[in-house]
């Protein structure tokens, strides 16, 4: 008995080892990428704003601007490094800034994102968010502390994108000032949803009503209403990926960030998949449809094809690694389905695999989640199988994988002069 407890904790360990691992291998590459420094100002970008300037200068606190004739007419700014640390959707986002003499914003841009591109165009596309900095005191930026007060209103659709985007360039001001720069955690009422569809969950994961089929049908499709609703922030590997590489947003984003811990640590301390069984709206739509068709016209999959099939979570998890490593020019939301839930979000592709998720799911019972998802392959992975629970062929492989990222981090350099 004492043995395969032992055993047991032993694979708990290592299993969250090799994902602390990985995690920190991604961000510790990244975050020296970051000190290295970015993209610097170019004078094309400052001359958008200013037609006459000629020349710009580096100075402590950002980009000097001059004309022709050498005359200081503005100063530039750029929110990354000093405000990487506000995360939006999926990471930190990087704004210019350009100032006149007085300190009025000439004009803001969105220069670069970690967020997915879909939130970044919707940001960009909105002009009135972009043209609403314009002729404001950058100094009195400092003062805000809640931006609709200001009449400064999120974009729908990319609300955190666009958050991330605002209280970086108010942290910035606080930076120009050598004022306190320090985060506050923060409330928003899609916090509020996200805690309730965790506490239904919980509910029918841990009560009697896991044994009453009436109710817990109720309690799914009012998880369904609220997710898809209110625009619920999906558990994905566009947002492991991102957090992986610029930090959990435990300011901006301290109820997701704890929504994503608590879905890891459930199956791994309890053996209940509560996220795949109870919370994912693509599982318990592919339930309904294949329930909605005849058994005699369900597909049987073979065994070599079954055996098959069960790689691809596991190649597109390893894929994942090399785009975050690589920095490929792939968007990660397209891995999976579940920006399709939004479709205003969704690129062409997304929305096209979500459909072909579906019917193949309609005659292959749950076909999308044993064969495809990765995110539904690695919470099964962490989850505790309990006295059956053994060190597999799946713990091999993520070891490798580990020990390939690593290897990755230290070439990553001389590989992306051949891939790109």
């Amino acid at each position: 008995m004492q043995m395969s407890k032992w055993k047991n904790n032993y694979l708990k360990i290592y299993r969250m080892g090799i994902v602390l691992g990985a995690i920190f291998v991604i961000y510790y590459f990244h975050y020296q990428k970051s000190v290295r420094g970015k993209a610097p100002i170019s004078l094309e970008e400052v001359q958008v704003y200013l037609k006459s300037a000629k020349s710009i200068s580096y100075g402590k606190k950002g980009v000097e601007i001059f004309d022709n004739a050498e005359q200081l007419i503005g100063k530039a700014f750029t929110t990354s490094p000093d405000c990487d640390d506000i995360k939006g959707y999926a990471g930190s986002t990087d704004s210019l800034i350009i100032l006149d003499l007085k300190n009025e914003i000439l004009g803001v841009s969105l220069r670069s994102s970690q967020d997915t591109p879909g939130h970044v165009e919707d940001v960009k596309d909105d002009y009135e968010f972009i043209e609403r900095w314009q002729g404001k005191d950058f100094i009195k930026l400092s003062e805000i502390k809640d931006l609709e007060e200001h009449e400064i209103w999120a974009v729908s659709g990319a609300t955190r994108t666009s958050e991330c985007m605002a209280w970086g360039i108010i942290q910035k001001s606080k930076i120009y000032q050598n004022k306190n720069a320090a985060l506050s955690f923060t409330f928003h009422w899609r916090d509020l949803v996200i805690a309730s569809v965790v506490l239904i969950a919980i509910l029918l994961t841990f009560t009697k009503l896991k044994e009453k089929p009436k109710w817990r049908l109720v309690g799914r499709w009012s998880i369904f209403v609220l997710i898809v609703a209110f625009g619920v922030d999906l558990l994905c590997f566009a947002l492991f990926g991102g957090w992986a590489k610029n930090g959990i947003p435990i300011y901006s984003a301290a109820i997701l960030a704890g929504f994503v811990v608590l879905m890891f640590i459930i199956p791994l301390t309890t053996r209940k998949q509560i996220y795949c069984q109870q919370i994912c709206p693509h599982g318990l739509m592919q339930e309904t449809l294949a329930q909605r068709v005849p058994s005699k016209y369900t597909w049987k999959i073979s065994k070599d094809l079954k055996w098959a099939l069960k790689f691809i979570p596991g190649l597109l998890i390893f894929f994942t690694v090399v785009v975050l490593i690589f920095e490929l020019p792939f968007d990660l939301s397209n891995l999976e389905v579940f920006s399709a839930w939004y479709p205003t979000r969704a690129s062409t592709i997304c929305l096209v695999l979500f459909v072909l998720s579906l019917i193949f799911s309609a005659f292959v019972p749950k076909g999308y989640c044993k064969y495809a998802c990765p995110t539904g392959r690695f919470l099964e992975y962490l989850r505790d199988a309990g006295k059956a629970d053994k060190f597999s062929f799946s713990d091999k492989m993520a070891g490798l994988i580990l020990v390939v990222l690593i290897a990755m981090a230290f070439l990553a350099d001389k590989v992306s002069e051949v891939l790109l």
